[in-house]
């Protein structure tokens, strides 16, 4: 339980990724149509993932057709279908709210206040909230803004030495491990607020080396968000961990089914659309 507490800064550190591209791709095109552009590729993307899936699930009887709800859970007003497609939600809200957050932190006074109101006035109002997609961007949005704060005020360089990398590594790594720990044992999740930078600025200190497991990973994430779209299924409708008791093979088989339908569904959506 407490490792999966840890685990939850893979959502921080997503929305600190997302913060600080669109801040970058705002900011060189300054145009709410890029933004409605970008909604419709999530939007699209989401779509051609789930939809084979969804129908399997339908004409098996898995799960159970209701137009209303499909309709809700395809345009992200709800996300019952799986529990998991909340963060889309969260994440279409951070783009259409991009260009006021870009407009303040243009500022440095706005910014500072930004930054400050998010990680304490929007906190308070999350944890007064039923858990809703409300509840979600309140509770994630200061994560965002510290994206977009590294990308406006170049952090990334000016708390990078390249003559001093592996010294700045170990002090980032450090911070990070005892951060985690503290996040782990107290469970006090704006330790967060600490522990992602940090984590981040580890990765920044040296170059990433050309091996076989970079290659991997970038890989990997390629198509991950075809993996994240899917693998709730598997452990909800059909729940593969009731074959096995090893939470090793659970995660293997989840992980490993959810990455073959992606690979599956990307390719058969290359040859449709690449000929359409």
């Amino acid at each position: 339980i407490a490792l999966g507490k840890a685990g939850k800064i893979c959502v921080a550190i997503f929305t600190f990724i997302s913060g600080y591209g669109i801040y970058l791709s705002y900011g060189r095109h300054k145009s709410y149509k890029r933004i409605l552009s970008k909604i419709k590729t999530v939007l699209f993307h989401f779509w051609r993932t789930v939809l084979p899936v969804l129908i399997i699930l339908f004409v098996t009887c898995i799960m159970p057709f209701n137009i209303m709800d499909f309709l809700k859970n395809i345009f992200c007003i709800s996300n019952s279908y799986n529990g998991s497609w909340w963060y889309l939600q969260t994440y279409i809200l951070f783009l259409i709210f991009s260009p006021l957050f870009y407009f303040l932190i243009r500022n440095k006074i706005s910014a500072i206040i930004l930054s400050v109101v998010s990680m304490t006035l929007f906190r308070y109002w999350a944890y007064q909230l039923p858990v809703n997609f409300l509840y979600y961007f309140l509770y994630y949005v200061p994560f965002f803004v510290t994206g977009a704060l590294f990308a406006r005020f170049d952090l990334f360089h000016k708390l990078t030495l390249r003559n001093h990398g592996t010294l700045l590594l170990a002090i980032y790594a450090g911070i990070t491990f005892l951060l985690m720990a503290l996040r782990m044992v107290t469970g006090y999740t704006e330790i967060l607020f600490l522990l992602m930078p940090c984590f981040m600025l580890v990765f920044v200190q040296k170059p990433i080396p050309d091996v076989a497991l970079t290659h991997f990973i970038i890989f990997l994430g390629k198509y991950s968000m075809g993996i994240w779209l899917l693998h709730n299924f598997f452990i909800k409708q059909i729940p593969l961990q009731n074959v096995t008791n090893s939470c090793a093979l659970h995660f293997i088989m989840i992980f490993g089914i959810s990455l073959a339908i992606t690979l599956a569904v990307e390719k058969i959506n290359k040859k449709v659309f690449n000929h359409s």
